[in-house]
């Protein structure tokens, strides 16, 4: 088995690693449960808590430093319905009369509307003290959006902002066109998707009329091994949940793209300036390091070239649910959190809890089994059967009093205790 070569420990115990090769034994884990499923609420990340901070001042110090923080409140019966949000400001600036301190609760008018292959969601985009701005959005029942607007107003149609989002049947192309109000421009984005669902390349254009297109960026992609993580990370499709033109509302520059499954070895990036010049392709190697704790598993990945760096933090909670992503562009301000509930979670009355099984393998030199984490709509007894891809029964483990979710080891050996060589198993 090939390990990934240990690049320095933090002081806090994290190990950071650096893909020279990465071999994951693909692991496909089933389990068949009868239980009865209605799909009657849909099934989605969404965002509860944000929080910003940002600094600045002299070599000997910030001289100001801000925080801006909303939290988001909504019933169990209907999570994605928000009907409240606190909003928190703090501003301290050297000087007399410069400090700010806000801290307020106000209500909020979410709505929730279905229909049979969408729905509409009216949810926070941001919120001022003296303005509240609306995201309405229309999403498909596999959480991929179709339109998203950015209003002032509760009328969809009042928009300084609107979005059109499309997928072409294979999902090798997908593409998203941005219409700005204040003043009228377009944005357009492209990508196009491999035979695996890996982003292979993406070009931005940008349009006074949406008939005039012009290229102004260009990035390609490349993947370390056709190996996939198999960890049922949600990197990609939660880019939509905070797309890059929310990300402009908020100060923040270039989000870059992140694989489901597949981690990213390098992206090339060009630009082209407002004569038409290309700029030469600038290189960002990627790094990833994990970290495993009893409640959540942390995940950081690094994006970084001679000049720029970008770095993301994301927390998973026992369910291999997204919790908290983060942001942070090393070279700007400022950075930011976001922290997400999923609405399978809370919306019991409406979508009982789907079985859930996520198995954490990462090889390394000194752990030799896995930890299969599992959550189940009831404690029941489990049984785990592990199979070739040839269809033959290699082990059978019976496990009769477990709980309602926790972890279980799961070790890469048959039934009579010997290895398992590298390879796909059921």
């Amino acid at each position: 088995m090939l390990y990934p070569s240990i690049q320095n420990t933090t002081a806090g115990g994290i190990v950071k690693t650096k893909y020279k090769c990465l071999l994951l034994s693909l692991l496909i884990m089933t389990l068949a449960i009868s239980t009865g499923w209605a799909q009657d609420y849909p099934e989605i990340y969404y965002m509860y808590h944000y929080s910003w901070a940002a600094s600045g001042g002299s070599l000997g110090g910030p001289d100001w430093s801000s925080h801006e923080s909303s939290v988001y409140y909504s019933s169990e019966d209907n999570p994605l319905c928000i009907d409240s949000l606190r909003y928190m400001y703090s501003h301290d600036e050297e000087g007399p009369d410069f400090d700010v301190e806000i801290d307020e609760i106000r209500p909020f008018n979410g709505h929730l509307e279905l229909f049979p292959d969408y729905f509409i969601l009216r949810s926070p985009a941001r919120y001022y003290p003296s303005m509240t701005q609306y995201r309405i959005s229309k999403i498909n029942y596999q959480g991929y959006y179709l339109e998203d607007c950015l209003t002032n107003s509760l009328d969809p149609e009042d928009y300084y902002l609107k979005a059109w989002h499309y997928y072409d049947d294979n999902m090798h192309h997908v593409s998203s066109v941005v219409r700005y109000n204040d003043p009228l421009k377009y944005t357009k984005f492209e990508c196009i998707l491999d035979t695996q669902g890996r982003r292979i390349e993406e070009t931005h254009y940008s349009s006074p009329d949406s008939l005039d297109w012009q290229a102004t960026k260009h990035i390609s992609y490349e993947y370390l091994l056709d190996q996939p993580f198999t960890l049922n990370w949600d990197f990609e499709k939660h880019a939509l949940y905070v797309p890059g033109y929310l990300m402009e509302q908020c100060g923040i520059g270039d989000i870059f793209y992140l694989n489901d499954d597949y981690p990213i070895q390098l992206l090339s990036m060009m630009t082209r300036n407002s004569e038409g010049q290309w700029s030469e392709p600038v290189v960002f190697y990627a790094e990833y390091a994990m970290l495993n704790e009893p409640d959540y598993d942390r995940i950081y990945v690094s994006f970084f070239s001679l000049d720029l760096g970008y770095g993301y933090n994301l927390r998973y909670g026992p369910h291999g649910l997204l919790e908290q992503y983060m942001c942070d562009n090393t070279e700007d301000i400022p950075s930011f959190d976001f922290f997400y509930k999923h609405s399978v979670n809370t919306s019991v009355p409406h979508s009982p809890q789907m079985p859930d099984i996520r198995l954490n393998l990462w090889p390394n030199p000194v752990k030799q089994t896995a930890d299969l984490h599992y959550s189940l709509p009831k404690a029941s007894p489990l049984q785990i059967s592990t199979y070739n891809i040839k269809g033959q029964l290699l082990k059978r483990e019976q496990h009769n009093a477990i709980k309602q979710s926790g972890q279980l080891p799961w070790s890469p050996s048959d039934a009579g205790g010997k290895a398992l060589s590298n390879g796909v198993y059921l």
